[in-house]
C-alpha cells in the first residue's frame, strides 16, 4: 500500500530568476514580491523597472496553504492573476497551473505527487492495518528563499533559511566558509557597513554607499555568501534621485545631496519659499528613507526694472486670451502664458476673462481690461 502526498511549490516561470522554486509549508503565511522585507524576494528584469515602481506601492502578495488549497491575497501594488488584476486588500483561491505576475516575473503554482511506501511503518507497528502517518515518518521540508536583486534596481536582499542541521554554516562542504565580514567590508572601503554576525546565524548587513557602483560593488563581495547573509543597505544616489524627482514635478530646480543614510540636503534659488514647505511635505511622505532633510535657499538677486511694461517699446497688451491655454498678446506678438514673468519683473498667477492677477515679491497687482 503506497501514501499519495503533495507538495506544493511556487515556481518562477518567467523572469531574472527562472527555473527557481519555493515551498509553501501549511499555515505558514508567505510574502511574495520585490521588496527586500518579503520572505521570497523577486529581483527586477532590469535597474530601470525600479524607476516606474511608486515608493510605497511595490507589488507584494500573500500566500497561506490550507491543506491542499492555497489562498492568495494582495499587499502593495497590483498582482495580475491569469487575466485578472487584482489590488491591494483582494484575495481569491489560487489554483494549481495558476499564473501569477508580480513586477517582470511570472510565477506559477505546481502540485508535485510523492508515493511513500509504508510497510515498514506498518510492521514496526505491529500491524498491517494501521494506516500511515506521514507527518511522523517524513523529513522536515527545506524552505528556500528565492534571492533577492535590485530593487527600483537598488536593494539587494537574500535571506536563507534551512531547516536541516546540514545547511548550517560549518555543515556543507560545497560552499565558501562565511568570513568575517566585520573585517573583509572596512578593508575594501565599506566603512559606513554594520555587520551583525553571530555563529549559527545568517549574518545582518546594514549601511549606506554614496552610489549605484559601491553597491554593485558591495554585491560582489558578498554574493559567494548570499543565503546566508540579510542586507538592508541605503543607497545614496537612488534617494538623491528620488528627492530631486518630486522638486522637478513641481517646477523647483533642486541641488540634492545625501551625505549618509537618510541624510538629504537639498539647495534651492526660490523667490517664494512658501512652495519648500509643500515640497518638503511631499518629500516626506513619498520618499522612503528620508530622516532628515535640510534645506538651503538662496533667493534669486532682484534687479528692480523701473521701466514700466507699458512704456517699453512693443510691450504694451493688446489682447487677452481666457480659454485655455490663457495667455496675454503684446504688441510686438509676444504671447505671456500662466505663469510666466512679464519684463516688469512680474509674474502672471491667472488670467480670467479680461482680468489679469500679477504677483511680485509677494506684491499682488490685477490688471482690468
Amino acid at each position: 500500500m503506497t501514501q499519495v502526498l503533495r507538495q506544493m511549490d511556487l515556481v518562477v516561470a518567467e523572469g531574472v530568476q527562472q527555473g527557481a522554486r519555493f515551498s509553501l509549508q501549511e499555515r505558514r503565511p508567505v510574502t511574495v514580491g520585490i521588496r527586500f522585507d518579503c520572505d521570497v524576494v523577486l529581483e527586477p528584469q532590469v535597474l530601470a523597472d525600479k524607476k516606474t515602481i511608486i515608493p510605497g506601492h511595490e507589488p507584494v502578495l500573500r500566500l497561506l496553504r490550507e491543506g491542499q488549497e492555497v489562498q492568495i491575497e494582495v499587499v502593495s501594488g497590483d498582482i495580475h492573476v491569469g487575466q485578472r488584476t487584482m489590488s491591494p486588500g483582494e484575495s481569491s483561491p489560487l489554483l494549481p497551473g495558476d499564473s501569477v505576475r508580480v513586477g517582470n516575473s511570472s510565477c506559477v503554482l505546481e502540485t508535485v505527487r510523492q508515493n511513500v511506501a509504508n510497510a515498514e511503518t506498518q510492521i514496526e507497528r505491529g500491524s498491517m492495518n494501521q494506516s500511515f502517518s506521514p507527518q511522523k515518518r517524513r523529513k522536515p521540508p527545506i524552505r528556500l528563499t528565492l534571492a533577492g536583486g535590485f530593487i527600483l534596481g537598488v536593494l539587494f536582499v537574500v535571506i536563507g533559511i534551512s531547516e536541516y542541521a546540514g545547511l548550517s554554516d560549518n555543515g556543507s562542504s560545497d560552499e565558501p566558509r562565511l568570513p568575517d565580514l566585520a573585517t573583509l567590508l572596512p578593508v575594501e572601503g565599506f566603512e559606513q557597513i554594520v555587520v551583525e554576525q553571530s555563529s549559527g546565524k545568517a549574518a545582518e548587513i546594514t549601511g549606506f554607499v554614496a552610489g549605484r557602483a559601491q553597491f554593485k560593488q558591495l554585491t560582489s563581495l558578498i554574493s559567494p555568501y548570499a543565503h546566508r547573509v540579510n542586507v538592508d543597505i541605503s543607497v545614496g544616489e537612488e534617494l538623491q534621485d528620488s528627492v530631486a524627482s518630486v522638486y522637478r514635478l513641481h517646477g523647483i530646480a533642486a541641488d540634492v545631496d545625501v551625505t549618509a543614510m537618510g541624510q538629504v540636503s537639498v539647495s534651492t534659488a526660490v523667490a517664494e519659499v512658501s512652495i519648500l514647505d509643500t515640497i518638503e511635505e511631499r518629500v516626506r511622505k513619498d520618499v522612503a528613507g528620508v530622516m532628515n532633510l535640510d534645506r538651503i535657499n538662496t533667493p534669486p538677486l532682484e534687479i528692480e526694472d523701473k521701466t514700466p511694461a507699458d512704456t517699453i517699446p512693443g510691450k504694451r497688451i493688446v489682447l487677452v486670451v481666457a480659454s485655455e491655454p490663457a495667455y496675454i498678446l503684446t504688441e510686438d506678438g509676444s504671447r505671456y502664458f500662466s505663469g510666466s514673468v512679464l519684463p516688469g519683473g512680474y509674474r502672471i498667477q491667472a488670467i480670467h476673462d479680461q482680468k489679469v492677477d500679477l504677483v511680485r515679491n509677494d506684491e499682488y497687482l490685477e490688471l482690468i481690461f
